[in-house]
């Protein structure tokens, strides 16, 4: 029977059907309106001519008229907008719609692309996956190292470190002056620690001695005497011997500040 009563619509077709009908309804309504309002434009016109010539009569019935029109524009304007409220509401019916029938087969084609996916034959692959990016990623490390082998010569490294000595001049840095100064001040400080250790010893030394002429307890001052002569002789060469390195290690300061 549907090929004598036609194939029923459907929701979609229904929607966009009464759309059009009320959009058709909204621009009948809309050249009322505009017609009403040419006409109480011309009323208006009328009403001060007959005015003007004194035709009290006809002014009142134009002007009856004229508040008639005007009511009319206003029905009409509320009128459009009753159905413009329609026209929306099935606007967002169809749009409504539209975003089901959009779902649903969203979820249809997320249920079959479910259902084909494979989560262990995916792991495996990206497990392979990561494999061969690690491989690719030695390759590649290893291939950069072997062309910039290849390239690089003496006379590229000579190069470099002209540019690299160019640049520290600019800016007035000097390796080897300042590895030289901190070679010096190291050497200056080392020797510096040597003669105050020299010194200290020398002086414990000189202080070891003279005690123990003190405490020589001799029977007769003849023994005493000899005693005191030979101990005297002792610490003044031990004295002279500290002057002496004294000597010699301020020599070799002074030479390396001339350095």
């Amino acid at each position: 029977m549907s090929f004598l009563f036609g194939k029923k619509k459907t929701p979609a077709e229904l929607l966009r059907e009464n759309k059009r009908m009320l959009d058709r309804s909204i621009r009948d309504i809309e050249r009322e309106r505009q017609g009403l309002q040419t006409q109480e434009k011309k009323l208006i016109a009328e009403i001060k001519k007959s005015a003007k010539q004194g035709q009290m009569g006809a002014v009142r019935v134009m002007a009856k008229d004229l508040i008639r029109t005007r009511h009319q524009i206003e029905k009409f304007y509320k009128l459009k907008s009753q159905l413009q409220g329609v026209s929306l509401r099935i606007q967002t019916l169809k749009s409504t719609q539209a975003m089901g029938e959009a779902m649903k087969g969203v979820t249809k084609a997320m249920g079959q692309m479910n259902r084909q996916m494979n989560l262990p034959a995916l792991q495996k692959i990206m497990q392979e996956f990561e494999k061969q990016n690690e491989k690719m990623e030695m390759v590649s490390e290893v291939m950069g190292d072997a062309i910039d082998d290849a390239l690089e010569g003496d006379e590229e490294e000579e190069e470099t470190e002209d540019l690299v000595n160019q640049v520290l001049d600019e800016i007035g840095i000097d390796i080897n002056s300042e590895v030289l100064q901190c070679s010096l001040l190291l050497t200056f400080m080392f020797i510096n620690v040597l003669a105050f250790l020299f010194s200290m010893k020398y002086k414990e030394n000189n202080h070891s001695l003279f005690p123990n002429t003190q405490l020589v307890n001799a029977p007769s001052s003849a023994v005493a005497a000899p005693a005191a002569k030979t101990k005297v002789p002792q610490a003044e060469s031990a004295a002279n011997d500290d002057n002496g390195i004294d000597s010699e290690l301020q020599a070799r300061l002074d030479n390396l500040r001339k350095m």
